[in-house]
């Protein structure tokens, strides 16, 4: 029997550093010379019972070495959590740990910052850190370890909220296979379920709801956050601000979940009209019959209270019926023999088919029209303007017009007007994709509708700035997220008002807006400020641009650290910055760059003489600094994207090609962003945010954006040395800042401080004011 020391040895650890809200592990030999132990599987399950949150955490290491080896087992715990279980499974059988107690925690993280050379993991570190020795670890073999802790939920307003991430960040690579799933079981089940971080996949069963994160990777070192609500009767708006200070505006988020009972948890009678583009060019690529495919399936997902009606359109337009009809059996086994008998031929008369759909009889029901076409109007009316004109004037009934363009010879322009105008969503099936899928999977999530000409009104505190600007139909099931700015703070009165089908419906909610919060819903910003951006190219694609709409995209850019087509971020070294003749332009001013004035003004933007570089002569203009243009070091290449790959500003200006249409779709994205993932990632950008002051990478070093102050100190310290961790213990607020990289200079205390490979390197060097 394998004696208990020999066994396990299990030590917890108390550490004063930046409080970390999630578990993150590692397996490290104690032989020094030896990386982290690679991490095969991660399998995270997690069960919601209440308030309370029970993970299991089962990872699996390998040891790749000839022999046995020994290791320390590091774990750091949410805050609030308890170990309930600790299994190694050694020679096949579970063997369970032991609890002791230890003060050495801290060491053995600095030991492992100093040897990965990534001080970055120290924002892991937590006050309940645990540590377990492992032996033996078979060579060539894998290790098995299951753990298993409780937690408090948090809870923000009426919001609760979990949080976890994985263990990418210490791992050289990510796990082969990793499964991130959660089982919440409530009384009276669960309302609000969002999560800001992940896309997330749900299916409920009584009052347990089951939550999977599809494509979830322990290697992406981006924390899982999930926010809950329990269900409502009623509709209910749920607020979520972040006011970092009192110095400028604050940003908030509002749900706005549908109610549970009542007459409103019924979804309202409606009336859909499917509008089919047969023209010619439907019979390429086997469009027509994927066509039917899904209309069968839509007619299939429709009530028995509801009407529909299908149009075709070519040259001409053709009717199933004069007007909607119930969607009784008889009337569907009709349509489908409708559906199967039209044939694809003539040209696009675009223009006659909206107005036909959209001028039919409502009776007092939400109508929406399902508008599908591959090509360009070649018949009748062909201007934009005019058919956009024409539809506004017979769109009485403010009906919702869902447009599909199919391919990539689509006015992504029209397509996106009409919808837009009509409060309803664009979408785009590119040649390669699945027609049937496309269309289904919309119809799907519009299928059930609630409340419809929604309209928010908030008074007590200052608002600003919503998006989005128009609201949407509320459908059953779904959330509504609404963002915005505001200013002041204290209880506000929500006032929404929207029709169920014939009858107006009020609903008014008391809110609280913090005068400050703390940093765990900086996401809010972020999300409004994509949206925001979004909407700003909107208005340049639709009515050209502007000095001050480029500008205010610019400065949203810089702030936020969004790709735009007018924002990318350049690393070039000096000859580079010479040869190929950078051209500089304040905002909308142009000037030709002189490489031997040395500095320019932080703000400038960059673009390159076409036919100058074959690298750089097609990418967007650069937001630069002034010091990136002082010191130009450092790996050479273009970083960050909008969408698939970078866009240049005329793209806006493109109506149709495969160019457009990835716009259009990185645009919706951009409009609608629900999770940080739809966002821009700040890892690969070279101006940062961080707790509010912006830092430029120059190709070299890190560099705070900070006025002159001839009384300020300039102070070298030595990267990875005790007086590097001495300055993150003495200002624990400023962690993210001063582990940026190797070399950064920031403002700490009244010091410039110059983190790099020369400086003070004993924490008993630093000034009194800067020890801890």
């Amino acid at each position: 029997m394998m004696s208990r020391a020999a066994r396990l040895l299990f030590l917890c650890a108390a550490i004063v550093l930046p409080a970390a809200t999630h578990a993150v592990s590692i397996l490290m030999p104690r032989e020094p010379d030896l990386p982290p132990l690679e991490m095969k599987s991660e399998i995270i399950a997690v069960a919601i019972d209440g308030p309370v949150a029970r993970t299991h955490l089962t990872q699996v290491f390998h040891n790749p070495h000839p022999r046995v080896l020994e290791g320390t087992f590091l774990v750091t715990l949410p805050k609030g959590a308890q170990v309930t279980d600790f299994v190694l499974t050694m020679n096949g059988e579970k063997v369970h740990g032991d609890v002791l107690e230890s003060g050495e925690a801290r060491q053995i993280y600095t030991d492992i910052v100093r040897k990965m050379r990534d001080p970055g993991l120290l924002e892991y570190v937590d006050a309940q850190t645990l540590k377990f020795r492992i032996f033996p670890i078979p060579a060539n073999g894998d290790m098995p370890v299951e753990l298993e802790f409780a937690q408090p939920l948090e809870r923000k307003g009426d919001l609760y909220s979990f949080e976890l991430a994985s263990s990418g960040r210490w791992q050289s690579a990510p796990a082969d296979e990793t499964d991130l799933s959660l089982q919440l079981d409530w009384p009276g089940g669960i309302g609000v379920l969002y999560s800001p971080s992940h896309k997330i996949e749900e299916s409920k069963k009584g009052d347990g709801t089951r939550v999977v994160v599809p494509g979830y990777s322990s290697g992406e070192g981006r924390p899982f956050q999930l926010l809950l609500a329990p269900a409502d009767k009623d509709l209910a708006l749920h607020l979520i601000a972040y006011q970092p200070d009192t110095s400028g505006d604050g940003t908030f988020m509002l749900m706005i979940h549908p109610p549970r009972e009542g007459a409103l948890a019924k979804a309202l009678p409606k009336t859909v009209t499917f509008v089919l583009d047969v023209s010619g060019s439907m019979n390429e690529n086997g469009k027509i019959e994927q066509a039917r495919v899904a209309l069968r399936q839509c007619l299939g997902a429709l009530a028995p209270e509801d009407h529909f009606n299908i149009m075709t359109f070519s040259t001409g337009v053709e009717s199933f019926r004069r007007a909607p009809v119930p969607a009784s059996k008889e009337e569907l086994a009709a349509a489908r023999e409708f559906v199967e008998g039209f044939r694809a031929h003539g040209g696009t008369n675009i223009d006659e088919a909206l107005k036909r759909a959209v001028s039919q009889e409502t009776a007092g029901r939400i109508h929406q029209v399902l508008f599908l076409t591959d090509g360009l109007p070649t018949v009748g009316v062909t201007d934009k303007e005019l058919i956009l004109s024409h539809l506004r004037d017979a769109n009485q009934d403010a009906l919702r017009v869902f447009a599909f363009g199919v391919g990539y010879d689509v006015n992504t322009h029209l397509l996106d007007a009409i919808a837009e105008d009509t409060r309803a969503l664009s979408e785009y099936v590119g040649p390669e994709e699945d027609l049937e899928v496309k269309v289904s999977t919309l119809f799907d999530s519009i299928a059930h509708p609630v409340l419809s000409d929604l309209a928010l009104d908030i008074n007590g505190v200052e608002i600003r700035d919503l998006f989005p600007i128009d609201l949407p139909d509320l459908f059953l099931g779904q959330d509504l997220l609404v963002f915005g700015r505001y200013r002041g703070h204290g209880t506000a009165t929500a006032l929404l008002k929207g029709n169920a089908g014939d009858k107006e419906y009020t609903h008014e909610a008391t809110l609280r807006f913090p005068e400050t919060t703390d940093g765990d819903a900086r996401y809010v910003a972020a999300l409004w400020a994509n949206r925001k951006v979004g909407y700003l190219l909107d208005e340049i694609r639709r009515n050209g641009e502007t000095r001050e709409l480029r500008e205010e995209v610019l400065e949203l850019a810089l702030e936020y650290n969004l790709v735009t087509p007018y924002t990318s971020f350049l690393v070039v070294e000096d000859a580079e910055l010479e040869r190929d003749n950078i051209v500089r332009s304040r905002f909308s001013q142009t000037q030709d760059y002189d490489p031997m004035a040395g500095t320019v003004s932080q703000g400038d933007v960059y673009r390159v003489k076409e036919g100058t570089s074959p690298q750089l002569s097609n990418m967007p203009p650069v937001v630069i600094t002034d010091r990136v243009a002082q010191r130009r070091a450092g790996r050479s290449g273009i970083v960050g994207s909008f969408g698939t790959k970078a866009s240049a500003p005329g793209t806006l200006q493109e109506q149709t090609g495969e160019k457009s249409v990835q716009f259009s779709r990185d645009l919706r994205v951009m409009k609608g962003a629900e999770t940080l993932s739809a966002a821009s990632s700040e890892s690969t950008a070279s101006v940062r945010r961080i707790d509010g002051e912006t830092f430029a990478f120059d190709g070299e070093r890190w560099r705070q954006e900070m006025q002159t102050d001839d009384q300020a100190k300039t102070l070298k310290v030595k990267y990875l040395s005790d007086a590097y961790f001495a300055l993150i213990d003495r200002f624990p607020g400023k962690t993210k800042a001063i582990t940026l990289g190797e070399q950064v200079t920031l403002k700490l205390g009244g010091y410039v401080v110059e983190i790099g490979a020369e400086g003070v390197a004993k924490a008993d060097g630093l000034p009194e004011d800067l020890k801890p």
